[in-house]
């Protein structure tokens, strides 16, 4: 059990599940990282939201500094869950609600959501730990 902890709250991991969240849309499916892609063509807040929290987290990787590294990935969690947020409720979302319904999408965004939150929770220990010292 905490090794599939410890895999669930590696930055290599959410950002990965981030990535491959399937969206269901009406007429077909993608990975969220094709429509992040397509829209920062755009300048669209949700991709300039994701691809922004993609870098804070990675980044943070190789970052040897405990307390900048735990807040660059605590930012970067925050821009991937606003990503999400707004992409679903921009105007026109309603063509993506599909994902939803349907188990597979609806699989893959739960497990993101799942890492995301022991990944935010494992930070936040990380700062207090660090903070009290």
């Amino acid at each position: 059990m905490l090794l599939l902890k410890r895999i669930l709250v590696h930055p290599a991991t959410v950002s990965i599940l981030f990535c491959f969240i399937i969206i269901s849309g009406e007429a077909t499916g993608y990975f969220y990282l094709t429509l992040l892609m397509l829209g920062l063509s755009n300048a669209l807040l949700h991709s300039i939201l994701g691809i922004g929290g993609l870098l804070l987290i990675l980044f943070s990787i190789n970052n040897k500094h405990i307390l900048l590294s735990s807040v660059l990935r605590l930012l970067g969690a925050a821009c991937l869950l606003l990503s999400l947020i707004r992409f679903f409720t921009q105007p026109g979302a309603r063509y993506n609600y599909p994902t939803f319904q349907q188990f597979v999408p609806l699989v893959t965004l739960i497990l993101f959501l799942l890492s995301l939150s022991l990944f935010i929770i494992n930070q936040l220990q990380l700062l207090g730990s660090k903070g009290n010292q």
